[in-house]
């Protein structure tokens, strides 16, 4: 996480959100950022995911 935080120049702290929760909200620009450092397309970082789905991920009540 440090080296992509750095060569990405996003904060760790974000970095490591994003790792424990996939579902942290982040910016396009940094969506952006981060795509281009693991040089893949943006659409391989996102993904959709239903309400009822995501609930269950977090151990939310459905």
């Amino acid at each position: 996480m440090n080296k992509l935080s750095q060569r990405s120049e996003i904060s760790y702290n974000i970095i490591r959100a994003i790792f424990h929760n996939p579902y942290h909200v982040i910016r396009t620009d940094t969506l952006d950022r981060l795509a281009k450092v693991l040089e893949v397309p943006v659409t391989e970082l996102i993904e959709d995911v239903s309400e009822e789905q995501r609930k269950r991920e977090l151990g939310q009540s459905v």
